[in-house]
């Protein structure tokens, strides 16, 4: 798949595709080949959850990204965007509320409940020796991560899009620029 995807990419010159698609493809090769099986498991168990934030930011990013045109979805990206917003929004408000203390750790399985030790929390916790601490601050910083990437994504395309606002804030930085000169030289303004 991702052969194909730097095929469709290459054919229609999007170079960030390509860059991502050798990318995943050098990160595949890596984690298949050398990384230890202990750090694979920590990182599949971390995943668990984890999945819910990057995935997530990953499918809202896309949204805004040209992709090639065998691979277009023009219509499905405002689903996809819908439920990626609500996984990410779930996932950030649920681990905020867990660092405030009113809700509590996920721990167990989705079907055999809290009692079941199999669950990624009780993994993180027992198999590779994370605090509870740790991991309420990773996952509640991978959330903050995520949403401060979807915020600069979104800031960014606005820009792009609408030219009076960039030429706008653009003057605004060198009147403010000028102004910083003129308290440096000694001069008033």
């Amino acid at each position: 798949m991702l052969a194909l995807l730097f095929r469709s990419a290459r054919k229609e010159r999007i170079r960030w595709l390509q860059a991502l698609a050798i990318f995943l493809a050098l990160l595949q090769f890596y984690m298949t080949w050398l990384l230890p099986n202990r750090t694979k498991e920590l990182l599949i168990t971390f995943g668990g959850v984890g999945g819910e934030f990057y995935l997530s930011t990953f499918l809202i990013a896309s949204f805004y990204l040209r992709l090639p045109d065998r691979w277009r979805w023009d219509f499905w990206r405002f689903i996809v965007l819908g439920i990626a917003a609500s996984s990410l929004w779930k996932s950030f408000w649920q681990w905020h509320t867990i660092q405030l203390g009113l809700n509590q750790i996920p721990w167990g399985t989705l079907f055999g409940g809290q009692g079941d030790a199999s669950g990624d929390m009780n993994r993180l916790n027992y198999e590779f020796g994370w605090s509870t601490d740790r991991i309420i601050q990773t996952y509640t910083f991978l959330g903050n991560l995520c949403a401060l990437v979807v915020l600069s994504l979104y800031v960014i395309f606005l820009l792009r899009a609408n030219d009076e606002i960039w030429l706008y804030l653009r003057a605004r930085l060198i009147l403010w620029m000028n102004g910083l000169g003129h308290f440096g030289s000694g001069k008033c303004p």
